[in-house]
């Protein structure tokens, strides 16, 4: 942004600075690279007004609108802590699961004898 008589005016003049994070003079070299440097600075609802401004420099102005206008969404989460409750129904969870692998492991060597039976049929035809 480049000042006016030392004064920056905000673009959106319908929300107010809530805070200024930062204001940089730009400094460019004829290598193209950039170099920042701090200035002092004072500021109102809309305008910031540079000390010992040059307005034929750039300046970077880093600044805030008021939290209640941003767009951010925020999430609250809350519950209920029973460690107990919760220690219990991961017991019944495990023992379940437990049953299940054990069904699964009789199954499979079920299924395996039955093809081992008629791998042997086979052969002795």
């Amino acid at each position: 942004m480049k000042p006016t008589a030392g004064v920056i005016t905000i673009p959106q003049t319908d929300y107010p600075i809530n805070f200024v994070e930062s204001v940089k003079e730009i400094n460019i070299d004829e290598s193209g690279s950039r170099t920042y440097i701090d200035v002092d600075y004072t500021h109102d609802d809309t305008t910031i007004t540079i000390t010992n401004a040059d307005d034929t420099k750039l300046y970077q102005v880093v600044y805030h609108y008021p939290q209640e206008l941003t767009t951010i969404p925020e999430s609250a989460i809350s519950y209920v802590m029973n460690t107990k409750g919760q220690i219990v129904n991961n017991n019944s969870a495990i023992q379940q699961l437990s049953k299940h692998i054990e069904e699964l492991d009789s199954f499979t060597t079920a299924y395996l004898l039955n093809l081992e039976t008629r791998v042997t049929a086979l052969e002795s035809v």
